[in-house]
């Protein structure tokens, strides 16, 4: 009773708007940001973009609150409402906007960029004069300058070697593109008509959803349409109170461990409590490891959209994503940690600490949900760059993958085989794309038998992908982790396997790569076998079901003496 009485007196009373035309301008809204998000699909000229999908769109109000946002990529949760924020209230405050302008930023200590490859744009949506709302899209641009190509370096110890780090700029100024600020950029990367094309795929995108807001305005008229949002957002605050109200009150807590970060060779362990008390909930972060001197360091922006994250899969329910939905969760991120950095920390392997810290929040959530919470997934997107120069000097390529694996068991079936997880969600880029644009040949893509942690619900398989480059020469960046601590099993089930990188299998060349590297030299025939950990196993594997076992042995995803020793079979 007491948890009810706390939802009821903290959101707003929404008997005032009409809840038929609230979810007719929700279903507008979040057609306009899908609308954004096929333009700027479609118009990219980066595979990371056009296949990867590796990008947001988003539409904002005045004050900088998230109205709507496109699903396809949860790691952009929440992260262009504090960028908008900070350009209002510290760099180009509101009356400075003119209609056709076009905002530009990608420092990661802003909010909404990730690190220095996400470039964030802007564009205020003017009704009569008047500023109406905001668009607004983040997407992954295969290089931004810096020491290595990519802007990927994983011996970085400063995000000044990482890339150009763009503070909130004007980059069109009533209509009109300022050129100095496109020759600047431009000047300091190395595929300038690749970036430029997705910069332009950015700027069509956001002409899309000023188009289609002002249309919507138009129809429902800009009052109605407001009082819809202010709406919306209470009622998403609604569903998520309700969604942590239906957990138990209590103090959970959990520590899971990266293997390194690429420079010593020292675990970071991420630290958390999760506290659940009524409707509200704490994600307090103490006792992780201060931020490093070297780039897996993670802004506070990117480990909270991993919190908001886990906690709308946790709920199950159709929350509209908009700021309302984040106003029951509360942080206490440490400054100058592994979770929370400080400039000039490095930030562009991230990613390492976002899959972990996806890991650590839902382990702590299985403690408080035992019968809804997966095991570990594969736990970190094997991330790598391959760029070379043709022998004919007449071209430079850049190769951009993202490898996933085997999801965890869950309480009620096995996890997926080779499918991208959680946070991250990357699409796949076809076997041909990638053959048809660089000069490499993908020699093996198969599922790994007995990959999958062990379980009642059995985790699942990993994958194997060979790579060889077919001419002259390339060099190799690689961002990846569970090569030391598999991801975990729940319940008696057993972790899943550890990745493995390796350089010329079964030669006498052989040789294992390391989790995080950069500069590998790679020559003509080179073959680098990428191996991504399987899931975590969910309950004990003598309690799965013989057929299950059977199938599985039939199917080749586990050998018999697995099947023998393991399941008892």
């Amino acid at each position: 009773m007491e948890k009810a009485r706390s939802i009821k007196n903290q959101v707003h009373d929404l008997k005032k708007v009409d809840p038929v035309m609230m979810q007719v301008v929700k279903n507008g809204l979040d057609s306009i940001a899908e609308q954004m998000a096929i333009t700027l699909q479609r118009t990219a000229h980066s595979p990371v973009i056009r296949e990867v999908l590796d990008f947001a769109t988003a539409l904002m109000d005045t004050q900088g609150r998230l109205i709507s946002q496109t699903s396809g990529a949860p790691i952009f949760v929440n992260a262009m409402g504090p960028t908008l924020r900070f350009v209002l209230e510290h760099s180009i405050p509101l009356e400075q906007w003119e209609e056709g302008d076009v905002f530009l930023v990608n420092d990661p200590y802003l909010g909404g960029s990730q690190h220095l490859p996400d470039i964030v744009m802007f564009r205020p949506i003017f009704k009569l004069g008047k500023l109406a709302g905001v668009c607004g899209c983040v997407a992954h641009h295969v290089d931004v300058g810096g020491t290595s190509p990519g802007s990927y370096t994983m011996t970085a110890d400063s995000i000044f070697q990482e890339g150009l780090r763009i503070p909130p700029v004007k980059l069109y100024s009533k209509g009109c593109l300022v050129e100095d600020i496109k020759k600047l950029f431009l000047a300091n990367i190395r595929l300038p008509d690749f970036v430029w094309g997705d910069i332009e795929a950015q700027l069509a995108c956001m002409r899309v959803g000023e188009r289609s807001f002002l249309e919507l305005l138009d129809r429902y008229g800009s009052e109605t349409t407001m009082e819809c949002v202010d709406a919306l957002m209470d009622y998403s605050e609604r569903l998520v109170r309700h969604g942590i109200n239906a957990m138990p009150n209590g103090r959970y807590e959990f520590k899971d461990w990266l293997d390194d970060d690429g420079v010593n060779d020292e675990p970071v362990v991420i630290r958390l409590a999760l506290i659940i008390e009524d409707d509200c909930i704490t994600a307090d972060f103490t006792g992780s490891d201060p931020q490093r001197n070297a780039p897996i360091n993670c802004s506070q922006s990117m480990t909270g959209a991993v919190v908001h994250y886990c906690l709308a899969a946790a709920i199950g329910a159709d929350v509209p994503v908009n700021e309302g939905a984040f106003r029951p969760v509360k942080f206490i991120m440490p400054e100058a940690s592994i979770v929370s950095a400080s400039p000039p920390a490095p930030v562009v392997g991230r990613m390492a600490i976002v899959h972990r810290t996806c890991d650590t929040v839902l382990g702590a959530m299985a403690e408080a949900l035992p019968d809804q919470i997966p095991a570990a997934y594969y736990g970190m997107s094997t991330t790598y760059h391959l760029s070379g120069i043709a022998p004919d000097k007449s071209m430079t390529w850049a190769l951009f993958e993202i490898e996933v694996g085997g999801w965890g068991g869950s309480p009620k079936r096995d996890g997926l085989e080779s499918c991208s997880a959680h946070i991250h969600n990357p699409a796949n880029t076809p076997v041909e794309m990638v053959e048809r644009l660089h000069p490499v040949q993908i020699e093996r893509y198969e599922l790994i038998p007995d990959s999958g942690g062990p379980g009642r619900y059995r985790g699942g398989l990993g994958i194997r992908r060979d790579l060889r480059i077919l001419e002259g020469n390339a060099h190799l960046t690689i961002l990846a982790d569970r090569m030391k601590f598999g991801p975990y099993g729940l319940h008696g089930g057993e972790q899943g396997s550890l990745t493995e990188i390796i350089l010329n299998p079964d030669t006498p060349k052989e040789r294992k790569l390391p989790s995080k590297v950069t500069g590998v030299a790679l020559k003509s025939g080179d073959i680098v076998s990428f191996r991504t950990s399987g899931g975590g196993g969910w309950g004990n594997p003598r309690d799965r079901d013989r057929k299950a076992v059977q199938r599985d042995l039939l199917l080749g995803k586990i050998s018999r003496r697995i099947a023998k020793e393991v399941y008892g079979f």
